[in-house]
């Protein structure tokens, strides 16, 4: 299986030039929304755009929640961040709204999975084996984070001191990337954005069954190719 994660979008076209026809599947990893340079008709019509390129390639494109993308999920200004639109708030949420289907916090292929920011041991081991038992959680690890979003499940959205907030862990959202790198979830292929990286991003632990790789970098445009057998 061939795929593409497509890192954070923040209002830019560049993703079009990708060939949905060369992949088995294609991944955004968030952040539609916010930006410094593009305006909000930008910011909103490449959204609107990147809707129909998934309804246009149904069950092979996957689309990921961002930080970013939260306040305006939500419809609410109380957890805007850097580069938010507050006039462009009631737009972006009805969009989100009424395809509110199409997008999720995380996605899993085997032991590779996507998440916004990454999931790190610190945070998994505090929060998800009470969260498991508490809500019953079954499936795997991405089918798990999706239940708890719906359920508004609060640690997902914590925000560290790596990232100028009061949390002791950083959730899939908002983790950092000094969190992913010293302590990522055992086990897993984490695939993310998120964490502004010049270059990109790819380390393995030494038993070789651990790997992170980020897809964030700033303005550049990114994609990173990955096959699974």
């Amino acid at each position: 299986m061939k795929i593409l994660t497509i890192g954070d979008v923040h209002g830019r076209d560049y993703w079009k030039d990708v060939d949905p026809d060369k992949y088995d599947l294609i991944v955004f990893v968030g952040d539609y929304t916010d930006s410094f340079t593009a305006s909000n008709l930008e910011i909103k019509k490449n959204l609107l755009d990147i809707i129909e390129f998934t309804k246009a390639n149904s069950g092979k494109v996957i689309l990921l929640l961002g930080n970013h993308d939260l306040p305006y999920f939500w419809g609410e200004s109380h957890s805007a961040i850097s580069g938010f639109r507050p006039e462009a708030i009631w737009d972006l949420h009805i969009i989100f709204r009424d395809n509110r289907e199409l997008f999720q916090t995380a996605y899993q292929i085997d032991n590779y999975i996507w998440t916004h920011a990454g999931i790190h041991a610190g945070w998994y081991d505090r929060y998800m084996p009470d969260a498991i038992k508490k809500y019953e959680l079954t499936g795997n690890l991405a089918d798990q984070l999706n239940h708890l979003f719906e359920r508004n499940f609060d640690p997902l959205f914590a925000i560290s001191h790596h990232r100028w907030g009061s949390a002791q862990e950083g959730g899939p959202f908002w983790a950092d990337w000094n969190e992913m790198y010293r302590k990522p979830l055992q086990g897993y292929h984490h695939i993310f954005g998120h964490s502004f990286r010049e270059k990109p991003i790819k380390t393995y632990n030494k038993k070789g069954n651990t790997t992170i790789t980020c897809v964030d970098r700033g303005d550049i445009r990114e994609f990173y190719e990955l096959i699974i057998k």
